[in-house]
């Protein structure tokens, strides 16, 4: 398991260092793990989800909007069915 170093308060108290963090990270899943795509959970996390996008060297996704998106996408579906 993967996770960022130091204290998670104090990190999600500085934008900056969390983005710094999360994208080391993430670099470092998808080369010593092979991760294909980063998703990155909701809240204040979701900032940084948009900030990553075009720094790692894979896909990064925004949790709740995609489940957004996934659900409304569903919900169209049934609508038409």
């Amino acid at each position: 398991m993967l996770a960022t170093e130091g204290d998670p308060i104090a990190l999600m108290a500085t934008p900056v260092e969390l983005e710094s963090a999360l994208q080391v990270l993430a670099q470092q899943a998808v080369t010593e793990h092979g991760a294909e795509v980063i998703v990155i959970g909701g809240g204040p996390l979701g900032r940084v989800a948009k900030a990553l996008s075009g720094k790692v060297d894979v896909p990064v996704i925004e949790a709740i909007p995609e489940a957004v998106r996934y659900l409304a996408a569903a919900l169209g579906a049934a609508a038409t069915r």
